[in-house]
């Protein structure tokens, strides 16, 4: 799988995510925020965020291994 295949593949999962699960994702992995910090600008309290996270993790993660098996299938 190249990079550009997973780029798209990546766009795919997040945008199938809830918008808590995704912007919480997306300010811990590409924001650099500790979980207090997403907390706080979330509005949300910490195990809150830490649900959302694992959640988050759990789909994307799914979501590329399976696109994964697809193409490999079709290779």
């Amino acid at each position: 799988m190249d990079a550009t295949a997973l780029s798209g593949d990546l766009a795919s999962a997040l945008a199938r995510l809830s918008r808590g699960d995704r912007d919480t994702l997306l300010l811990i992995a590409w924001g650099g925020l500790t979980y207090e910090e997403t907390a706080r600008v979330l509005g949300v309290p910490m195990g809150t965020v830490r649900s959302r996270l694992h959640r988050a993790r759990t789909r994307v993660r799914a979501a590329l291994t399976s696109a994964a098996a697809v193409k490999g299938n079709s290779q």
